[in-house]
């Protein structure tokens, strides 16, 4: 199987990419310094497809395991849900060397992840995620966090698992809205740091909303590989790990504004095409490059411009409250060309103004 080892001292760990391996994780778990009591968090869904192979893996090889199962979608990651997840935890007598898994898409992997980072100071964690979104993005680099008052990720931590597991068959039984959301941050990668996959992508595009097992597995390892060089050079996010935000900042101001009805792939796409129209009319992009990233998107059934308009105004006004602002200074990710972006602070409001009306 495929393996990508994320360095960070003591803090290092792996991410497996494999199709079929699920019933393969107690064997893997079982070499690590864990007590036998494992708790696996999970939607209903997930839950009914693949809890069953991974619980029975973990039986086999001693582990004590139970499951907390909560409500699918980003609605759940609040500190509600969270609470109801510590109380479960307590139940079934965790200790601080007992096993937390996140098992399903990014909500999962978010809430399971700060249950994690803060039950007893912190517990280990795994991630398993069955999204293509999770499998290529939020499942690693350890951020975790719930929403809080209508701002998504607000309350969080950086917190790295002890492994990222990830059996890219579940995408197989992923609902075909889900895979085009997670092709936002595939796309995504390729515009930040790689022009020859986004070259990769313009080829094989169909291929990958077909299922070709070989594109998928291409696909998964080289966006977990970027994500985890990255990761390793600026863990906590001080300089270039920002790269990774590009179309987030005003992508979470679309969730925000539409109260999470744009799913996160769908608001990551048209922030990178409203992202890349400042980036023009600041001179900083070209159009041709601009036309490739739009015409990919809507390949991958995305969408390229908002169904409805909204006051820039609004849209302002929640990037006011993002927690990426330094010293009051917004931070936004641009991109030069195909492969490259840079990072820019306080580009004018008018701009920004301009940009959305168009």
């Amino acid at each position: 199987m495929p393996v990508i080892h994320i360095n960070l001292d003591k803090r290092s760990y792996s991410i497996i990419v494999g199709n079929k391996i699920l019933r393969d994780l107690g064997n893997l778990l079982s070499d690590f310094n864990l007590s036998s009591k494992a708790v696996i968090i999970t939607n209903p869904r997930v839950g009914r497809l693949y809890l069953k192979p991974i619980k029975e893996s973990l039986l086999n090889k001693g582990f004590d395991v139970s499951a907390i199962i909560i409500p699918d979608g980003e609605k759940s990651k609040n500190y509600r849900q969270l609470i109801e997840i510590y109380r479960n935890l307590i139940s079934a007598r965790l200790d601080r060397r007992s096993l937390i898994i996140g098992l399903g898409g990014g909500v999962i992997g978010d809430i399971s992840g700060f249950a994690a980072a803060t039950f007893m100071r912190g517990i280990p964690y795994v991630q398993v995620p069955t999204s293509l979104l999770a499998q290529v993005d939020s499942s690693i680099g350890g951020k975790t966090a719930i929403n809080l008052g209508g701002i998504k990720n607000i309350i969080g931590s950086f917190y790295q698992p002890k492994l990222v597991y990830t059996d890219i068959s579940s995408l197989r039984t992923l609902p075909r809205e889900e895979l085009y959301n997670g092709l936002a941050e595939v796309i995504k990668y390729g515009v930040i740091k790689d022009e020859r996959f986004f070259q990769y992508l313009e080829k094989n595009i169909e291929k990958v909303l077909e299922l070709d097992t070989l594109c998928l597995e291409k696909i998964v390892f080289r966006c977990a590989q970027i994500k985890a060089e990255i990761v390793e050079e600026d863990e906590r996010e001080e300089g270039i790990r920002a790269i990774l935000n590009y179309g987030h900042t005003l992508g979470h101001c679309f969730e925000t504004i539409t109260k999470f009805r744009y799913r996160h792939g769908q608001a990551i796409s048209l922030g990178m095409i409203y992202i890349s129209e400042i980036a023009q009319r600041l001179g900083i992009l070209e159009k041709k490059d601009a036309e490739r990233q739009k015409r990919l998107l809507q390949r991958g059934h995305l969408p390229v411009s908002l169904r409805k308009s909204f006051n820039p105004e609004e849209i302002l006004t929640i990037l006011e409250m993002d927690k990426k602002r330094r010293g009051g200074r917004q931070r936004f990710i641009l991109p030069r060309k195909i492969g490259e972006v840079i990072i820019k602070e306080d580009i004018p409001r008018e701009l920004i103004k301009e940009a959305l009306l168009s």
